[in-house]
């Protein structure tokens, strides 16, 4: 993996988001995105280790949280988690629910995916994502994602390799 990008947080354009680094004085527009392992974090002392947790993993090349921010507003969070073990990403999103349904996590989705192919030079990119959440998994085969396993009773992965 191409570690140079994490000399300093990568900001990324879309044709309508700036993605960029989730700080401490975003705190009150990330409680309604706050999320750990599927659960939503309820306290905001949860939600600052959150946001430590993000600029901890980014400077020790583990991992790369973007927020989504239109017009200036964080309404959403998607990046690589997990570290980058084999040259595999895996990719995790989320977004405020007012914001559903209008292409941004899409938006958002490919400019991370390509951010992953062509800066951190990874060979393929993950998503693990629940059955039951029809849209994320719409998401993730507009994006010519593959669903690489079973459908097991909660979860699915996902890939998409380099040369697709």
């Amino acid at each position: 993996m191409n570690t140079k990008p994490f000399s300093k947080f990568p900001k990324l354009k879309t044709d309508r988001l700036i993605l960029d680094e989730i700080k401490m004085e975003h705190l009150a527009e990330v409680i309604p995105i706050a999320y750990f392992e599927g659960k939503p974090l309820e306290s905001k002392e949860k939600i600052i280790q959150l946001i430590d947790k993000l600029k901890g993993d980014f400077e020790m090349k583990y991992g790369i949280t973007w927020g989504l921010f239109l017009h200036g507003k964080l309404i959403g969070s998607c990046g690589y988690y997990r570290g980058f073990e084999n040259e595999i990403g895996e990719i995790g999103y989320v977004l405020n629910s007012n914001y559903h349904g209008k292409g941004f996590m899409l938006e958002a989705a490919k400019a991370i995916v390509d951010f992953g192919f062509n800066v951190l030079e990874l060979e393929n990119i993950s998503a693990f994502t629940d059955i039951e959440n029809k849209p994320s998994v719409a998401l993730l085969q507009r994006m010519n994602f593959i669903n690489t396993t079973e459908k097991h009773k909660h979860y699915t992965k996902f890939l998409k390799g380099k040369e697709e």
